[in-house]
């Protein structure tokens, strides 16, 4: 089992506070500019795979036995080979710890411990304060960001301080606009009741008016977070998606 940290914007940060979030969307980057065929492999797999980037050839090295994603890459000379990608939220079965905004509001040396708070609260808290031990090495690391005034970003959380332990349920790929109104809503975006609980006898047409509505909910915050980074929904890019429990 792994354990690998992934950011959390502050209101998907609340949202998981309050069990409202089980999936996340992340642009899968390493093929964003390619088309290709998804599929997935289960036989072992041990060696260098290629993968094709917007900047050349990058090579990993891999031990796998299963749930590796893999794609058809149609080359120049339309030479069609199969990649192995490796996903960089894990697989199921691995573990997530949330990276959110924070700050230190005190430290103490004789103990090699800082008081660490959260931009993100819960029940109506103002804040949040967790005490957080650190090994030497990590304390000196880490000590300087008590003298940085204001929130600090989620690059720069230490994987100590992690309030938000997420157990990986399973990954999958597919393009952002296939998102339905289950997983906007496992998204943890709030949604009208009506779409929430749809009448089983609700006519077509209001089925399709609940995924349009739902779908813009989505792409507004989407597009927050991802279009000037050249990811927005109109690209439609190919994202991972990736569901989770709360630990």
């Amino acid at each position: 089992m792994k354990e690998i940290g992934i950011i959390f914007s502050t209101p998907m940060v609340q949202a998981t506070l309050e069990n409202r979030k089980f999936m996340t969307r992340r642009v899968c980057k390493d093929i964003a500019d390619h088309d290709f065929k998804w599929g997935l492999d289960r036989e072992p797999y041990v060696g260098n795979y290629q993968v094709f980037t917007k900047t050349g050839p990058r090579k990993w090295d891999w031990i796998t036995l299963e749930n590796q994603w893999l794609y058809d890459l149609q080359t120049a000379v339309d030479d069609s080979r199969t990649y192995l990608l490796k996903c960089p939220y894990g697989q199921k079965g691995d573990r997530l710890y949330v990276k959110e905004t924070w700050k230190v509001i005190s430290v103490d040396d004789s103990k090699q411990s800082m008081v660490i708070t959260y931009k993100a609260v819960q029940d109506g808290c103002v804040r949040a304060e967790i005490e957080v031990k650190f090994s030497p090495e990590r304390y000196a690391q880490f000590r300087k960001f008590y003298q940085k005034n204001g929130w600090q970003s989620p690059y720069f959380m230490p994987k100590e301080a992690a309030r938000l332990w997420l157990d990986n349920e399973g990954v999958r790929v597919e393009r952002l606009q296939d998102i339905t109104v289950e997983d906007v809503i496992s998204e943890g975006l709030e949604v009208d009741n009506e779409i929430k609980n749809p009448d089983p006898s609700t006519h077509d047409s209001i089925k399709n008016w609940n995924l349009a509505w739902a779908q813009h909910v989505f792409r507004e915050l989407w597009d927050k977070l991802n279009a000037k980074r050249g990811y927005g929904w109109e690209i439609n890019p190919w994202v991972w998606v990736v569901e989770f429990k709360r630990i």
